[in-house]
């Protein structure tokens, strides 16, 4: 591992969880409302499992994505064929209101000429991105990972034609 991925990990690995203390239930939490919470819902590790409501298992469109609370993200695609060589990049909430999330893949100096995705939903247990780059919109689901998704995102897939088009999710 390089030294700025195993950085990100220990910033990514030290963070607080989001929990509704009354009912010890999963915050669903409405993301027109400025909530400090969003950012610990956010920040951990998704598997994609969807895109545009198509499963990904099994595909070249398999990944990780990894968000810290630093303002990084790191995705790995579970293979690295074509152009899907994933990599780290930075994050930050469009406004207060948390409904967007924009990203660089490059050093943002002025976030206002970078990209953004939607957030359909933010939950403990579900992720969904809306994404419309150069017209074509993408819908992505993620759920949480667990340690084995982790330990064993590095295994054989079948080739296809990605669905993952350049964006948030690819250089």
């Amino acid at each position: 591992m390089n030294k700025p991925l195993i950085l990100f990990l220990l910033v990514l690995f030290s963070m607080t969880s989001c929990k509704n203390e009354e009912s010890q239930s999963e915050p669903v939490l409405p993301l027109n409302e400025v909530v400090p919470c969003h950012t610990d819902l956010l920040c951990r590790g998704w598997k994609l499992v969807q895109v545009n409501g198509e499963s990904v298992e099994g595909t070249s469109d398999e990944l990780i994505i990894l968000f810290s609370k630093s303002a990084a993200y790191y995705v790995e695609f579970k293979t690295t064929m074509g152009n899907n060589t994933g990599g780290l990049s930075q994050w930050k909430w469009d406004g207060e209101a948390h409904a967007k999330l924009m990203y660089s893949w490059d050093e943002a100096e002025d976030w206002s000429r970078t990209n953004g995705v939607e957030i359909i939903e933010l939950s403990a247990s579900l992720l969904k991105l809306r994404e419309s780059h150069q017209g074509e919109e993408s819908e992505y689901r993620l759920v949480p990972i667990d340690d084995k998704v982790a330990n064993h995102h590095k295994s054989s897939t079948s080739a296809h034609e990605s669905r993952i088009k350049k964006g948030f999710l690819k250089r």
